[in-house]
């Protein structure tokens, strides 16, 4: 599994935003450089990728807003892909702003367990969907 962090005190432009974010996810040169290029290329991901994104909650003084409203609709994005691309997962750096996360992390051991469990025997049996628990506390 690919991991990702995403650090966005890094970028203070929009353009840097996606310059920055096509360095670390290894986008190729075509990459458009905006919202619908951003979800076209997460969406396209393959394998199995892990992003954790970190917004400059304390340092929204030093940005302005055009940028942080900037930064919040590149999250959306990110969730959006999410939903539609069973390979990626993007964990918000404050967990108070992943959606459902409790729920979310309840099905995942869920199916992890479930994992652990399924018979061999049956290929449609609970547990073939190779479930990777993260450790996201370190």
């Amino acid at each position: 599994m690919r991991k990702i962090l995403l650090d966005f005190s890094v970028p203070d432009t929009k353009e840097k935003a996606h310059d920055y974010i096509a360095e670390q996810m290894g986008f190729p040169d075509y990459y458009g450089k905006n919202l619908d290029a951003l979800y076209d290329m997460l969406t396209s991901i393959g394998e199995p990728t892990a992003v954790g994104i970190f917004l400059p909650v304390g340092d929204m003084i030093d940005l302005n807003i055009d940028l942080m409203v900037y930064f919040d609709r590149i999250g959306e994005v990110f969730l959006d892909a999410e939903a539609d691309n069973p390979s990626l997962a993007v964990i918000f750096g404050d967990l108070a702003a992943n959606p459902g996360y409790e729920d979310r992390f309840d099905d995942l051991y869920d199916d992890y367990m479930d994992d652990e469990t399924a018979s061999e025997d049956d290929p449609d049996a609970p547990g073939d969907n190779d479930i990777v628990m993260l450790d996201i506390g370190r």
